[in-house]
């Protein structure tokens, strides 16, 4: 009869039912893991708003009709005249938000959008993406033509005094100085001469 109840026991111990009755032993990394997600998640949801919201901030600064009628011009009259981005000299976050606007609804591969729009980052003190859009602008140099070079000498230089490198602007001044065509050469001198101090003061100075 002993025996018998033992083996009840051991069954019942070792059934399914039972162990699946039993308290479970806690994994505290997959509680830790859950709430970096949870974090992660809100973090991004955040992020999206405060963007969209300060868009919405540096939108508010023209009208929906202003906004559509520039987003709609031709591709030369946006971004050689005033009547384009340029006629907000004083608001570059608005000169970044439109240029960039353009670029994406008109699936735009303008080299000269995209070199404009990283001066403008780098006149708002955003070196990080000036270079990023700088760098977008070399030309290939498999047609090897002297204006070619000096561009990109031009970029290359630009780069340099975003990445606070003198010596590497210095490097790409005398390499324009030195090449047959000098477009722009005056405007390096320039980040040259004012070295250290903001782009839109070394620019223009």
């Amino acid at each position: 009869m002993a025996e018998k109840e033992a083996a009840k026991s051991v069954d019942y111990l070792s059934s399914p039912t039972y162990y699946n009755l039993r308290p479970k032993k806690r994994n505290p990394f997959k509680n830790n893991i859950a709430m970096v997600k949870r974090m992660f998640i809100f973090l991004i949801i955040v992020i999206a708003y405060s963007c969209e919201s300060k868009r919405d901030t540096v939108l508010s600064r023209i009208t929906n009709q202003q906004y559509e009628e520039l987003m709609n011009m031709d591709i030369n009259p946006f971004d050689q005249t005033q009547e384009g981005w340029r006629q907000f000299n004083e608001d570059p976050e608005l000169q970044i938000l439109l240029l960039s606007d353009y670029i994406e609804k008109n699936n735009s591969t303008k080299q000269s959008l995209k070199w404009h729009l990283g001066q403008v980052h780098g006149i708002n003190n955003d070196h990080e993406n000036a270079i990023k859009y700088f760098a977008q602008c070399f030309v290939d140099l498999k047609n090897n033509t002297p204006a070619r070079r000096a561009w990109n000498y031009y970029v290359a230089g630009s780069i340099a005094f975003m990445e606070n490198n003198e010596a590497l602007l210095d490097t790409y001044v005398d390499s324009l100085q030195n090449n047959d065509e000098t477009m722009n050469i005056e405007v390096l001198k320039r980040l040259k001469k004012n070295f250290g101090k903001p782009y839109k003061d070394a620019y223009s100075q």
